[in-house]
């Protein structure tokens, strides 16, 4: 995981091509001279071990470069609660996340994700429990979400996006007794076995591993 500044990721969004970042907008603060702001920028960088003396990038800064190139130039991406992710080839992934003022980063698998999910939670780790019958129903937006205030459910917010166009978003939640998926934009609650919620989560972080689960 890198940190960077915004105006840091500026500049890598500067000397990198592609399309406008996913989820991610730059831009130099108007009230700033750009030419004082570029000069800092570098001077940071530098710190870094980014930039060199000649103002060239070094062989460690090609590494967020190449990370965040694959994340602009990726035709999928998905937000992972407060997480931007592109979705690459191999089951790799990438992704940025802004906190507190900064930007980071990081690049891994979707495998990565999945078991510190598994390790948390013991819903996502049981086995199907086949002797329950399990439901599927419209639910009205405003009464779920007034009940997901009011519950003290684990949550998984995913949105998922296609050349930067929604594909589907999806609420997962659960807790020792039961899991659902919400659907936000159908009003749909279905509860899910734990395989089922499993697959669903392979199939959305890029995990290879398995079939997808049938409807």
């Amino acid at each position: 995981m890198i940190k960077f500044t915004k105006e840091e990721l500026i500049f890598l969004n500067n000397v990198t091509k592609g399309p406008a970042p996913f989820g991610i907008f730059l831009r130099y603060p108007r009230w700033r001279d750009t030419e004082e702001l570029k000069e800092e920028i570098v001077t940071s960088l530098q710190e870094k071990g980014i930039l060199d003396e000649e103002k060239k990038i070094t062989q460690y800064g090609v590494i967020p470069l190449l990370m965040w190139e694959e994340y602009r130039n990726a035709k999928k991406h998905i937000i992972f609660n407060d997480v931007y992710f592109a979705i690459l080839s191999g089951g790799r992934i990438t992704g940025v996340r802004e906190f507190e003022g900064a930007y980071y980063l990081m690049t891994g698998r979707g495998e990565e994700i999945l078991l510190e999910l598994l390790k948390e939670s013991e819903f996502l780790r049981s086995a199907d429990r086949k002797e329950e019958h399990y439901t599927s129903r419209q639910l009205d937006y405003a009464v779920w979400s007034k009940r997901m205030r009011d519950s003290k459910l684990d949550m998984v917010i995913i949105g998922s996006f296609v050349d930067d166009e929604p594909e589907k978003e999806m609420v997962y939640y659960w807790n020792e007794t039961g899991g659902f998926q919400y659907d936000l934009n159908k009003g749909r609650e279905r509860q899910l076995q734990p395989r089922q919620m499993r697959m669903r989560l392979m199939e959305l972080l890029n995990v290879q591993e398995g079939g997808r689960e049938n409807e």
